[in-house]
């Protein structure tokens, strides 16, 4: 099972100068497991809008498994890998490249193709951690920390009679306020002093442009996780991430943030059975939730692509 405090894996790719990888009129394509009431469950590809409207189902062939979507570089097709599952398919396993205008699919041989795809062919890439108990994502570890335009200061503030703390938000050199305070949050008999915030890059605050935003995991236990909340700096309201914990990822400059949700013990239908379930969301600048994937789904990779020349790659390496 995965868990909040496993990696998640993100490769950013540019061709020339950089540029904002993820605008709204982005498109992700997802590799998703959609479990099945009935028969088997395999991983296919997925075309979506950054607003979490399906364009189009990519892959469905029954025996495979279809992971690891690169984009090319000019944004028309897309290479992926592709697993059998069964005897009856090994002689389908390979490279593979899928036109998105025709939907055509045909091998790939990276040896002999003038084709140029991320991130196989490709020495020059970057990649970071960003995860809850990864280099990349951490417990906060300082008593005060600024956000780098100094507009913000979150403040640790030792709670009376207990070894846990809370948190105190002041903006502009303003007077400090408790972050429980704000809309949204968790009731005051739910918090128990332990919350930490996540901070990336040394600092909790994720901002870009009109986004801002910082983030706080809540521990509810070995089975249910961590929840992590959310704080819209802007608007000075709370919301709910993810109830069981999630994985996080801000591509540079974006106005907005990737989560790898889970949802734990969801009843699949009628089968008396419950299935957990990881899901890939983008939060806007306004911290309002667009979901990339179908219900019952469990998220392994993902190729972003906005720009010719840029693209994102996100994996999981220990979704299974």
């Amino acid at each position: 099972m995965k868990t909040v405090f496993k990696a998640l894996v993100f490769f950013a790719f540019w061709q020339g100068l950089a540029s904002v990888c993820v605008g709204e009129d982005a498109l992700v394509v997802l590799a998703l497991r959609q479990f099945q009431i009935h028969g088997p469950s395999n991983i296919h590809l997925y075309l979506y809008s950054l607003d979490g409207t399906l364009k189009k189902v990519l892959t469905k062939e029954p025996g495979l498994n279809d992971q690891d979507p690169a984009f090319s570089w000019d944004g028309k097709t897309i290479l992926f890998t592709r697993q059998a599952t069964d005897n009856a398919h090994q002689a389908q396993a390979g490279k593979y490249v899928l036109d998105l205008d025709s939907g055509t699919i045909r091998r790939y041989d990276p040896e002999t193709s003038d084709e140029w795809y991320t991130p196989w062919d490709t020495a020059d890439r970057f990649d970071e951690a960003f995860s809850e108990g990864s280099p990349g994502w951490l417990p906060i570890d300082a008593n005060s920390y600024l956000s780098s335009d100094g507009k913000y200061r979150i403040t640790r503030v030792p709670m009376p009679q207990s070894d846990g703390h809370t948190y105190n938000l002041a903006e502009g050199g303003g007077r400090s306020v408790p972050i429980a305070s704000f809309p949204g949050f968790m009731p005051a008999d739910q918090l128990d002093g332990y919350e930490s915030f996540l901070v990336s890059n040394g600092s909790p605050f994720v901002t870009s442009g009109d986004f801002a935003a910082v983030f706080l995991s809540h521990h509810l236990g070995s089975s249910d996780g961590n929840q992590i909340w959310g704080l819209d700096l802007n608007a000075k309201k709370w919301t709910k991430i993810s109830e069981n914990g999630a994985l996080l990822y801000h591509p540079p400059s974006a106005a907005g943030i990737f989560s790898d949700t889970e949802e734990r013990y969801q009843m699949l239908g009628n089968t008396g059975h419950t299935v957990n379930c990881s899901y890939l969301d983008w939060w806007d600048a306004h911290l309002n939730r667009h979901r990339l994937g179908p219900p019952f789904s469990y998220f392994y990779s993902a190729a972003i692509f906005h720009n010719p020349g840029c693209s994102i790659i996100i994996a999981d390496p220990d979704g299974s």
